[in-house]
């Protein structure tokens, strides 16, 4: 991968590739068109990257991630059912006095 100094003269090859014509008879040297000749990085397309992510640590996160949802969610649960059963009961002992 390059910077273009003058993208003006780069042709067009087809999708999305382009080319230089010949600088020689343009009057420019590949040094005047691209910018830095000595870092050019090389691109492969259509190629897989390699993932920067940890799949058994992320698949262990999300198990512990939804465990611990689990666990939210049944806390709550037995919450309102701890307060239903309050709340007949107190219902049941206004009625009979008890």
């Amino acid at each position: 991968m390059v910077e273009v100094v003058h993208p003006n003269l780069l042709e067009a090859a087809g999708e999305n590739i382009f080319r230089l014509p010949d600088l020689d008879e343009l009057g420019y040297t590949f040094d005047d068109v691209i910018q830095n000749p000595e870092q050019i990085k090389v691109l492969q397309g259509k190629a897989l990257e390699q993932s920067n992510v940890n799949l058994a640590e992320q698949m262990s996160e999300l198990i512990l991630t939804q465990r611990s949802y689990q666990f939210n969610s049944r806390t709550i649960s037995m919450g309102d059912l701890s307060i239903n059963c309050v709340h007949k009961k107190l219902k049941w002992s206004d009625i009979w006095g008890r």
